[in-house]
């Protein structure tokens, strides 16, 4: 891989922006600046919406230990990012942010509507993602052994279920991007109809679904081959924490578009990216300046 300091990120020049998590927070980078924005340290994800301008985040709570079993939760914090305003959803699965919204979405179950209340489902598909507005649907077909398909019914086949990591596949805000793992450590491809799909010829090993702008370009998460240290699977690093050895690899945020032969990383030691456009970068600085990064007194750096 080629590694590019974070203000040298090809997108950068066009003045795109992401969030990700570090050391278990939520982080911003847009126009070479990165900013911390929680300040918590046990998040388990987080998703971002431009189109409604919040912010989830997901933390995992221990209720009772009994020793040989233990009794948890979690939580998704739904932040209004113009407004401050704040309320916690206890149960929500992982969350993600499309068609238009964010939304805690499982396999097999409606997906809940985190900033409204509800359900939304598309009864053809197992897991999905959509666009912006909700007209074009992608996802694993359920008659059609699963294949990962676009189109409300399913149309247009874009890989087999076999070939492609379970949920890991997005679309881009404008429906006319997909983005799939074909496997944890098989190429990362972008579709675009009619096809055939442009694939990157890197095969790092991969975590997390990748995140696809309305220009082709991807952000995922790719192990670098170096060793760290694991607080958790949030919270890593490459120097040593108290009472941890290095457990597994470390994880960086890569960059990709049809044209490059290898993904570049652009932040090391981080996961789970997101485009988010300026506009929400900047409301996502000004929420944590206001409130201390949700987090009374803050997490040490």
């Amino acid at each position: 891989m080629m590694v590019l300091m974070a203000g040298d990120c090809p997108g950068q020049e066009y003045g795109l922006c992401f969030a990700f998590i570090r050391r278990a927070d939520v982080f911003v980078t847009c126009e070479g600046q990165t900013t911390r924005i929680t300040h918590r340290a046990d998040l388990t994800g987080f998703a971002v919406s431009d189109e409604q301008t919040s912010l989830v985040y997901r933390t995992w709570h221990l209720l009772k230990d009994h020793g040989i079993w233990s009794e948890s939760e979690t939580i998704a914090t739904v932040i209004n990012l113009q407004t401050g305003g704040r309320r916690e959803v206890r149960g929500a699965g992982g969350v993600a942010s499309t068609c238009g919204g964010i939304f805690s979405i499982d396999v097999a179950s409606p997906a809940l509507d985190l900033l409204h209340g509800g359900q939304l489902s598309y009864p053809f598909y197992s897991l999905f993602r959509c666009s912006s507005d909700g007209k074009i649907v992608v996802g694993y077909a359920k008659d059609f052994d699963k294949d990962l398909y676009e189109g409300v019914p399913p149309a247009v086949r874009i890989t087999s279920f076999k070939a492609a990591a379970s949920g890991m596949f997005d679309i881009s805000p404008d429906g006319s991007r997909v983005a799939y793992l074909h496997s944890p450590d098989s190429p990362l491809c972008v579709f675009s109809p009619p096809g055939p799909a442009q694939c990157a010829n890197d095969r790092s090993a991969m975590a997390d679904p990748p995140s696809v702008n309305n220009a082709g370009e991807v952000l995922a998460t790719v192990g670098t081959g170096q060793g760290c240290y694991y607080k958790s699977s949030w919270y890593f690093s490459d120097t040593p924490l108290p009472g941890r050895r290095i457990s597994d690899v470390c994880l960086a945020i890569g960059y990709w578009r049809a044209g490059l032969d290898e993904i570049q990383i652009v932040e090391p030691l981080a996961r789970k990216p997101q485009w988010i456009a300026p506009a929400t970068a900047r409301l996502l600085r000004e929420w944590s300046a206001r409130s201390g990064g949700d987090a009374p007194g803050g997490a040490p750096e």
